[in-house]
């Protein structure tokens, strides 16, 4: 006589059913499902684990699922589950500041996609560079700045994320005595010290010396970005910047308003340096840090005076500028 088999799958579900054996020719009764699925409701059985309608119900009478010898009928248990909704969002998401994603059972899903009660969904943020995630809301006990959450889906849900940029700590002040002060601004605003700041955002430091002082030295920024009196940090962590003030050298005299313009050019130099906008410029002394002088050029009235650098050594100056009222402007340049 012809023998097949009945093999049961549970089809997503968990359990245990041993196979039934069959003879061609005879009906006999489906063994009742033993198979159970959380959340889900056995309808019945049927020849495709994808199938929508049910073909055998639980414990029918059956003959003949196959004229083969030795075959294998594989039926696969359909389940009856709630399913809903699943939403999720970025906070304030045209701002661009980072995006979400989420997976169900390894595939991607997207916003409002319907899932079966009970499925485990994992939600991933990537935060675009120079951001970190701010908060979750949605999903219970999840720490706020994780960037992987999953939850299981048991009615209908929305989660949503924000984020927020990297922010740092910059502390600034002035060493060495009160002989000035520092001041810092992002983007023209002012900062405070210890301000946080977003990562990668300049930071502009101005120093203002006392009268009859001038910047001694920077400390925490660049020295390539250090010019006499500003500075520049672009964040990247937790930074301090100082900077100290000494006293000119023959720095007698009143800070003059008549060479407020007067400027140094290039610097550092090389050969020639060209003090601009001297108009009101009576005399010019390059001194060194020393405090002797070095060179010394009477302005005759012009706009523009050069100063022959070539046989200087390498180092600091001072380029002491004199209008014909005895105010006083002094440069600091660098000799290359």
């Amino acid at each position: 006589r012809i023998a097949y088999t009945i093999v049961y799958e549970a089809n997503g579900g968990h359990g245990e059913m041993r196979p039934q054996a069959m003879l061609y020719g005879k009906e006999e009764p489906l063994f009742a499902n033993a198979y159970e699925r959380p959340y889900g409701t056995f309808r019945g059985w049927a020849l495709a684990p994808d199938a929508q309608s049910v073909q055998y119900v639980d414990g029918e009478w059956v003959k003949d699922l196959s004229g083969v010898h030795g075959a294998e009928v594989h039926l696969y248990a359909l389940w009856d589950i709630p399913a809903y909704p699943l939403h999720f969002a970025v906070e304030d998401a045209s701002k661009g500041f980072g995006f979400l994603s989420a997976t169900a059972e390894g595939q991607e899903v997207s916003s409002g996609t319907m899932l079966p009660k009970g499925t485990e969904v994992r939600l991933e943020a990537t935060p675009e560079s120079g951001y970190i995630v701010a908060t979750w809301s949605g999903a219970d006990a999840v720490p706020s700045d994780a960037r992987v959450v999953a939850i299981s889906l048991m009615e209908e849900t929305t989660v949503k994320v924000s984020f927020r940029p990297i922010q740092h700590a910059v502390h600034f002040a002035v060493v060495g005595g009160e002989n000035g002060r520092l001041s810092a601004t992002v983007d023209g605003h002012s900062i405070s010290d210890g301000t946080l700041v977003n990562e990668g955002a300049t930071v502009e430091f101005k120093a203002e010396p006392n009268a009859g002082f001038v910047v001694d030295s920077w400390n925490g920024v660049s020295a390539s970005t250090v010019e006499i009196k500003s500075a520049q940090l672009v964040v990247k962590s937790e930074s301090t910047v100082t900077v100290s003030f000494k006293r000119a050298p023959a720095a007698l005299g009143v800070e003059s308003s008549l060479l407020s313009q007067v400027e140094a050019f290039p610097n550092p130099f090389a050969e020639r340096l060209e003090v601009v906008n001297a108009l009101n410029l009576y005399r010019a002394r390059l001194l060194t840090v020393e405090g002797r002088t070095v060179l010394t050029l009477h302005n005759e009235g012009s706009s523009v005076l050069q100063l022959n650098t070539k046989g200087l050594p390498s180092g600091v100056y001072f380029l002491r500028c004199e209008d014909a009222r005895g105010g006083v402007r002094i440069l600091r340049v660098v000799k290359q």
